[in-house]
């Protein structure tokens, strides 16, 4: 893995690659991962009002995160965060993933802001074909 690159951990609609790869080009798979003391929740507002993915951290050892990682170059990166409205729908954290072979990867996340959670949200059919895709 390249140190210029970003090692990214989609938990959300970007698991699903083909999607991911229209919105960045340079996206590789690495691995599925699995983000300890998290929680999947549907709570985060969207542009178009319905719920999108928020990986909620609970600090509860029996919450679990399952998601793919991968790298992406810089610039995509910079894409990528755009796509995501980083600064004002999410914020970027750095976590640790543990990967199906057994390794830790440190890798960066997006996570709801505060002022976007909104627990009545649902999220649609849609959204949901392309986690489950993922």
């Amino acid at each position: 893995m390249g140190g210029a690159n970003t090692i990214y951990f989609a938990y959300g609609s970007n698991m699903c690659a083909p999607r991911l790869k229209r919105r960045t080009a340079s996206a590789r798979f690495v691995s599925i991962g699995r983000l300890d003391q998290y929680s999947l929740r549907f709570h985060k507002l969207g542009l178009d009002g319905s719920g999108k993915a928020d990986a909620y951290y609970t600090g509860q050892d029996e919450d679990h995160v399952w998601g793919v990682v991968f790298e992406l170059n810089q610039s995509d990166k910079q894409v990528l965060d755009q796509f995501e409205s980083l600064g004002v729908g999410y914020d970027q954290k750095e976590i640790f993933v543990d990967t199906l072979e057994g390794s830790t990867i440190q890798a960066t996340i997006y996570c709801a802001r505060s002022e976007a959670i909104r627990r009545e949200l649902n999220p649609f059919s849609w959204y949901l074909w392309f986690l489950i895709s993922g």
